[in-house]
C-alpha cells in the first residue's frame, strides 16, 4: 500500500505498472522511539547503537527475529510503516481516500474470509473488558480517545452476540475486529480508490481460508496436494495470470 501511495502520487513515473495485493497487511505504528531502541539494544546484548552497525548480517537477522517474535501485544511486530513527510507523507489509507496516489495503476486486491484469528490470543480476549484492554495497547492513542474507543466497541462491534453483526461470540469478535482492522479496510481502501483502469477483488473463502492460507493456491503447481483445493487453486491461478497479463 504505501508503493502505491507513494510520495502520495506526486511523482510523474511510477514506481511499477500494476499490483496484486494479497492480504494487506497494515496497523499504523505509534512511534516511541526510546522504547523500541531499548529494546532493541536488550535482545541484541548491545550497549549502544553503534555496536549495532558492527553485527554482521546474520547476527542482525537473528535479532530482527526475536525483537518480531517478542512483539507485544500478540500479532503485531514492533517495527512498522510510520509517515516520514517523504516517500510515506501520510498513512496509506488515508492518502487513498485523498486520491494521493498513482492513478494509473493495474491493481488487483484480495483478502480472506477469516484474516483475524492468528493475530489474536482468544485466551487472554477472554470478555468485554479484556477486548476493550486489548484494542487500548493495539492502537494506543484510543487510550485518551474515549469517544472512538467507544463507537468501535458499542457501535461497530458490540457485546452482542447473536449473529446479527457477523458473529456469535467473543472470539469471533476478536478476529472480526483485528481482520477488519489490518487486512479488510486496506484492501476496501483500494478498491474504493479511484484508479483510472478497472481494479478487480476477490475473497478467498476456501476453509480454513485463515489468513495464509491462500499462498499454496497462489503458487500450486500440479497433481494432487494435500490441503490444497486444486479446482480453486487453478481457477484463482487463471484470474491472477489473467490480469497479470492484460491488467
Amino acid at each position: 500500500m504505501a508503493h502505491i501511495t507513494a510520495y502520495g502520487g506526486t511523482k510523474k513515473t511510477g514506481l511499477f505498472r500494476g499490483a496484486i495485493a494479497q492480504s494487506p497487511y497494515f496497523l499504523p505504528t505509534y512511534p516511541l522511539p526510546s522504547s523500541k531502541v531499548e529494546a532493541v539494544l536488550r535482545f541484541g546484548k548491545v550497549a549502544s547503537v553503534d555496536k549495532l552497525r558492527s553485527m554482521s548480517s546474520t547476527e542482525l537477522q537473528k535479532l530482527n527475529a526475536l525483537l518480531v517474535g517478542n512483539s507485544q501485544p500478540f500479532g503485531t511486530f514492533t517495527l512498522g510503516i510510520v509517515p516520514d513527510n517523504d516517500y510515506v507523507p501520510n498513512l496509506p489509507s488515508k492518502l487513498s481516500r485523498q486520491g494521493r496516489f498513482d492513478h494509473t495503476l493495474s491493481v488487483m486486491t484480495s483478502h480472506n474470509q477469516d484474516e483475524g484469528s492468528r493475530f489474536i490470543e482468544s485466551t487472554v480476549v477472554t470478555s468485554d473488558s479484556s477486548y476493550v484492554a486489548y484494542l487500548k495497547s493495539l492502537i494506543t492513542p484510543l487510550a485518551d480517545n474515549i469517544s472512538a474507543l467507544d463507537r468501535i466497541t458499542q457501535v461497530l462491534y458490540p457485546p452482542i452476540y447473536d449473529s446479527s453483526k457477523g458473529y456469535t461470540n467473543q472470539v469471533q469478535r476478536n478476529n472480526l475486529t483485528i481482520a477488519d482492522a489490518t487486512f479488510v479496510c486496506n484492501a476496501r481502501a483500494m478498491q474504493q480508490a479511484n484508479f483510472d483502469p478497472r481494479t478487480y477483488a476477490y475473497v478467498f473463502s476456501a476453509p480454513p481460508a485463515a489468513h495464509g492460507a491462500d499462498l499454496p493456491h497462489t503458487f500450486y503447481d500440479s497433481g494432487p496436494v494435500s490441503d490444497i483445493n486444486t479446482t480453486v487453486a487453478e481457477i484463482m491461478q487463471r484470474y491472477i495470470t489473467w490480469f497479470a497479463e492484460t491488467g
